[in-house]
């Protein structure tokens, strides 16, 4: 069984902001590459965008997976709420 979750988000950056602070892009993977995470946010002109993918090639894990996937879920975590930092 598979889960593949995608999101990809747009924002019109209001005339005279600027956005001073990003977060990086990040790709990790699981040590067995059965789960996959990409984020990146980037800006075109006015536009914010902000992208990410969780993909799980097995969803069920064994515990002693546990503790790897704890890790893997706490970096997504970490990564989707870092701050987007704009001023005036």
């Amino acid at each position: 069984f598979r889960s593949v979750r995608k999101a990809s988000y747009s924002y019109k950056i209001p005339p005279n902001w600027k956005v001073i602070e990003m977060p990086k892009p990040i790709n990790i993977s699981l040590v067995d590459g059965k789960g996959k995470f990409m984020y990146r946010a980037s800006t075109q002109g006015d536009s914010l965008m902000i992208e990410y993918s969780i993909d799980n090639d097995q969803v069920i894990f064994v515990p002693d997976d546990y503790k790897m996937i704890k890790i893997f879920y706490d970096e997504i975590s970490k990564t989707l709420n870092q701050k987007i930092v704009l001023i005036r």
